[in-house]
């Protein structure tokens, strides 16, 4: 894997919304979750066509991040469950806002 060589002055709410934009999968499923109130990973990955695997990753990297959550059940409890995933519609404008602006100045 290539070393990520640091953007200068890159950090905080701009830089998190970075990571986020800049792979398309995470792009991708973030995109399908803002257009819905809330889908399982069966139904992302239906409707955007991603491997099933691929959804499962961009999913967890979006949670980590903030971008979406499970409001039904945390993290830690989901085995064997099936989550409802919802947008963070308020944490991706904060965050989006944040990095345009840093892309502005």
């Amino acid at each position: 894997m290539p070393i990520r060589t640091p953007i200068p002055d890159l950090t905080g709410e701009p830089l998190n919304a970075h990571r986020v934009i800049q792979n398309e999968s995470r792009l991708i499923c973030l995109r399908y979750l803002l257009s819905v109130e809330s889908a399982s990973r069966a139904e992302i990955t239906q409707a955007t066509g991603l491997a099933v695997t691929t959804t499962v990753e961009a999913l967890a990297e979006l949670e980590e991040r903030g971008y979406v959550t499970d409001p039904n059940m945390p993290a830690h409890s989901r085995a064997g469950r099936r989550p409802q995933y919802k947008a963070n519609r308020e944490r991706v404008t904060t965050e989006l806002l944040a990095f345009v602006s840093w892309v502005l100045r």
